[in-house]
């Protein structure tokens, strides 16, 4: 966004801001994940993955993965079901209180809940990989955390 665009949405172009955010950066951000970013199959090691595009490839080419699988998988490595199913965070939610009971957030937590609800907002309505991790992006650019989710996705290998 350029300085005179950046103007233009400080006066109320929320509507341009949303789209560049939707059609923009979260497509450039999912193409940078997506880069090199394969499923996980019996035939390639751990030590192989990295340098697989590298080697010639004797057999077909190993399934590409959304970048928004990736943050399902990690929902799903880290136990988000579980944590957002538990009693304290239940009870909070109906009364409306905070969540954390006065302790700060942590990234982990932020990234398991926004996960949470893009997967319940979106899958029964049989929304696209694509849509979801856009509404992802737009969820962690709205809480400041698009950096330190991306950074937990990423590290936790």
């Amino acid at each position: 966004i350029s300085y005179s665009n950046l103007h233009e949405v400080s006066l109320g172009g929320k509507d341009e801001l949303t789209v560049t955010v939707r059609k923009e950066l979260a497509v450039a951000i999912r193409d940078l994940m997506a880069h090199g970013l394969y499923a996980s199959s019996q035939g390639m090691s751990v030590v192989l993955a990295p340098i697989a595009c590298l080697i010639p490839a004797f057999t077909a080419s190993p399934r590409t993965m959304h970048p928004w699988e990736l943050f399902v998988k990690y929902y799903s490595a880290k136990n988000g079901r579980a944590f957002v199913d538990s009693p304290a965070r239940k009870l909070s939610q109906s009364f409306s209180l905070p969540v954390s009971g006065g302790a700060i957030v942590t990234p982990k937590q932020s990234l398991l809940s926004a996960i949470h609800t893009v997967l319940t907002e979106h899958d029964p309505f049989k929304r696209s990989a694509d849509s979801e991790f856009k509404a992802l992006v737009s969820m962690a650019l709205n809480e400041q955390r698009l950096v330190s989710w991306v950074n937990l996705v990423c590290k936790s290998g």
